[in-house]
């Protein structure tokens, strides 16, 4: 039956079919349709620019699978030649598809065609300027994933310029977008915009308690990681306090965070250590490298370095040098 489906039967299918991404059914069809498109050039290459745009989007939702990754680097080559199929993406294309492409950020074609996208997002003021706050949240999260090339960088200090110029876009931010937001825009910390857009949201975090409460554990990780780069400035020492006030006064949140969290959230608090809130957050996640055999061990080389980097920030405290010598445990007993 699927053999019999036009190329815009399989868009639309695909599409269909991306709204059950959990299913096994689903996925097993949404991997033979895009094995079509991996094997059949001539339906590949009938897709129109809707198609195009509806099928990135769709097999973004099953990454890991061959088919659709496979699939998807054929489509962005697609991008990638086809200037006119490029130009063709209306706003809400472009930013689905910069969203698809991010999930494969280390193949060739699906990066040309990201920066293709985003070469038109700098060149083209009104295309920029038509991206919804939910676009510009996932606009930036996707050109965080190439933030090396110049293309992605000059669009994300655009949308940033925008975050800065326009506080109603800002404000729209749901807490899954401030978090992937300051995520994104700590990839260029360096940057005017970045820097200012991300002060900005680090506002809304000192001023909305209950945006603050809102975040769950990756995003309190991600958003510590990512205040850390800006430590200087007073909304993010303000915002980084008041997240590591969560750690402190929520045991389960700290409980959940994962070996790379634990890391992550220790190397950000070791910015701002003379403030009590980032100190006794240290601590107790200290304290759970001290008390988890497990959760220490799983450190790789660079987070046992970078734990130790920040625990000696803290060197009097008993449970910062207990978890540092465990670490240094690991370096004696591992060579």
């Amino acid at each position: 039956m699927r053999k019999a489906l036009d190329p815009q039967g399989v868009a639309n299918a695909l599409n269909a079919l991306s709204k059950w991404p959990d299913t096994a059914d689903c996925k097993n069809a949404a991997n033979a349709l895009a094995g079509r498109l991996v094997d059949e050039p001539g339906l590949l290459k009938a897709l129109d620019p809707q198609g195009v745009a509806n099928a990135l989007n769709a097999l973004s939702k099953w990454p890991d699978t061959a088919d659709c990754k496979n699939a998807a680097n054929a489509l962005a080559g697609r991008l990638v030649d086809e200037p006119g199929l490029l130009k063709a993406f209306n706003p809400q294309g472009v930013a689905n598809a910069l969203n698809a492409l991010s999930k494969w950020p280390d193949t060739a074609d699906c990066k040309n065609a990201a920066n293709a996208l985003a070469g038109r997002l700098v060149d083209e003021p009104g295309l920029l300027k038509a991206f919804n706050p939910q676009g510009v949240a996932n606009a930036l999260n996707a050109l965080s994933k190439w933030p090396d090339t110049a293309d992605c960088k000059n669009a994300a200090n655009a949308l940033a310029g925008r975050l800065v110029d326009e506080p109603g876009l800002l404000k729209a931010f749901n807490p899954q977008g401030v978090a992937n937001a300051l995520n994104a825009l700590s990839k260029w910390p360096d940057t005017a915009d970045c820097k200012n857009a991300a002060n900005a949201l680090a506002g809304r975090l000192v001023d909305e308690p209950g945006l603050l409460k809102a975040f769950n554990p990756q995003g309190v990780a991600n958003a510590l990681n990512a205040l850390s780069k800006w430590p200087d400035t007073a909304d993010c020492k303000n915002a980084a306090n008041a997240l590591a006030g969560r750690l402190v006064d929520e045991p389960g949140l700290l409980k959940a965070f994962n070996p790379q969290g634990v890391a992550n959230a220790l190397n950000a608090l070791s910015k701002w250590p003379d403030t009590a809130d980032c100190k006794n957050a240290a601590n107790a996640l200290a304290g759970r490298l001290v008390d988890e055999p497990g959760l220490l061990k799983a450190f790789n080389p660079q987070g046992v370095a970078n734990a130790l980097n920040a625990l000696s920030k803290w060197p009097d405290t008993a449970d910062c040098k207990n978890a540092a010598n465990a670490l240094a445990g690991r370096l004696v007993d591992e060579p």
